[in-house]
């Protein structure tokens, strides 16, 4: 059975952490004194004035900020895992990193010691930004679901003791979970399905508070798009697509080219898709112009726009 939810979803972002230990999450003493009366004969100050009239909070806040957004969110994501265990989808394969030279399984360690720690990997894209992201020069290897345990008895006699499922490659952050976890094929998909569930719904509320901040916040909407990139979910072609436009606009060269390379990884569907260093809306060939079609294709990745799309595969 799976773990209570403010257990699961809370552990997902415990970095170096076995789940449910050593948690210091508690509660917020939000207590106010009561404010001291103004002295007799005091004129009140006058109120503040503003040219900017007052503007609703955004949706993506109200979850953040409130009780009922909280128990909103804390609902679809249990819904969403539900729907994803009785949907019986499964992995087909795990990835993991092998050294080609030696034919050694990639490992990494804690300071301590303590433990040694298997990456595993749900996609070819997590996997290729973990190598370029580290630096590391080994090579992708695959583990049928239905051959995981044999591969985790040999994991165990080599002394690895700990497995993380798609570590954070930019800021190194990920869940330990005890090897012996991927001998049952239950509580690995127990695992497999909160992580998938989990990225998934962060990324989806990050995407949707962006989508009506392109025009007057396009430096705001690469900043979170890039971080859905690098920590939630980098197998969307069309969000290399859109940061890399939006990185084109602001001048950023560099970053066009790295992210219109990681976008032709996807295939013959997104090669070619931008060219030309033009980003006058008005010119043809410009990158500016294919935005709609960019993010029509970000929007419906994720479920805001119901679109029929092309599956990536990987």
């Amino acid at each position: 059975m799976m773990l209570g939810l403010e257990d699961e979803v809370f552990d997902r972002f415990k970095p170096l952490a076995k789940k449910g230990e050593n948690s210091d999450l508690t509660s917020l003493d939000l207590r106010t004194e009561p404010a001291s009366p103004p002295p007799l004969g005091a004129k009140p100050a006058p109120e503040a004035q503003s040219a900017t009239p007052a503007a609703p909070i955004p949706s993506c806040l109200q979850i953040t900020i409130n009780p009922e957004g909280t128990l909103a969110l804390g609902k679809d994501f249990r819904r969403r895992s539900d729907e994803w265990m009785k949907s019986g989808q499964r992995p087909q394969v795990v990835l993991y990193l092998v050294f080609p030279q030696q034919g050694h399984t990639l490992t990494v360690s804690t300071k301590d010691g303590k433990k040694t720690i298997v990456p595993l990997f749900g996609s070819t894209w997590i996997a290729k930004a973990y190598l370029t992201g580290k630096g590391i020069q080994a090579l992708i290897a695959a583990c049928r679901l239905d051959g995981l345990a044999n591969q985790a008895d040999k994991w165990v006699a080599a002394g690895i003791n700990c497995y993380a499922l798609n570590p954070c490659f930019r800021c190194g952050n990920s869940t330990l979970y005890p090897i012996a976890e991927l001998q049952s094929e239950e509580q690995f998909l127990e695992t497999w399905c909160l992580d998938a569930v989990t990225r998934r719904l962060f990324a989806e509320i990050i995407v949707r508070s962006c989508q009506n901040q392109f025009g007057p916040n396009p430096k705001g909407v690469r900043d979170s798009l890039e971080r859905v990139r690098d920590h939630l979910d980098c197998g969307i072609p069309y969000l290399h697509w859109v940061i890399a436009v939006l990185a084109g606009m602001a001048g950023d060269r560099q970053a066009n080219a790295a992210a219109i390379q990681r976008l032709e990884e996807f295939g013959p569907d997104f090669a070619g898709k931008l060219k030309g260093n033009s980003f006058d809306f008005r010119e043809p060939g410009s990158q500016t112009a294919t935005m709609p079609e960019a993010i029509m294709g970000l929007l419906a990745s994720y479920g805001i726009l119901n679109l029929p799309m092309k599956p990536s595969t990987g």
